[in-house]
């Protein structure tokens, strides 16, 4: 796969637009497998990854965003409770790939009556981890304001396009370098 060929570039440019952010993001493939390494991960998403359960229902969130029919990113509820926004990466009109924005609150955790703090002691039993170390990891949550959610929305998406085009690129290149060794072998 293109992207896959490209990643040492792709990670370089996720690890600094999430830090730019101030949020995490990660890259996957349209199962919600990992591609490239989280960038900028908050202390309590770190603790929920340590767990094979946690893993699990994050890779399960991603792939069901991959799922989502619109092409715009829209804010989205992880099975934590935070927000998250997904980016498609498409080479040749196919969607292959997708970049998140992800590990936010737009507020206090206390104040969001959807967010991680309702969810804590069944994420705590689900994940196999303890709840007091979750809830003292609450806090470190990466915070975006409402107002910015639109413009972070926008760059992410930019992102994802720039990621398409290293795709395109890459699989042009690999496609000129075929011809070539086949014109060389005649």
């Amino acid at each position: 796969m293109c992207i896959r060929d490209s990643l040492h570039c792709i990670q370089a440019i996720q690890d600094v637009f999430a830090e730019a952010l101030g949020i995490g993001a990660i890259t996957t493939d349209l199962e919600g497998q990992p591609l490239t390494e989280p960038s900028n991960p908050c202390p309590f998403c770190q603790l929920i990854q340590t767990s094979e359960e946690g893993r699990r229902r994050c890779q399960l969130s991603w792939r069901a965003l991959a799922r989502a029919m619109s092409p715009a990113s829209h804010l989205h509820r992880c099975h934590a409770g935070l927000l998250c926004a997904r980016g498609r990466i498409e080479v040749r009109d196919a969607f292959i790939a997708m970049i998140f924005v992800e590990q936010f609150l737009t507020g206090p955790p206390e104040e969001d009556e959807d967010g991680p703090l309702p969810r804590l002691p069944e994420l705590a039993r689900i994940c196999g981890l303890d709840e007091d170390e979750l809830r003292a990891a609450l806090p470190t949550v990466h915070r975006v304001e409402q107002s910015r959610t639109g413009r972070v929305a926008h760059l992410l998406q930019k992102v994802a396009n720039t990621f398409s085009e290293i795709g395109q690129e890459r699989l042009d290149l690999l496609n000129r370098l075929r011809r070539i060794a086949e014109i060389t072998t005649l």
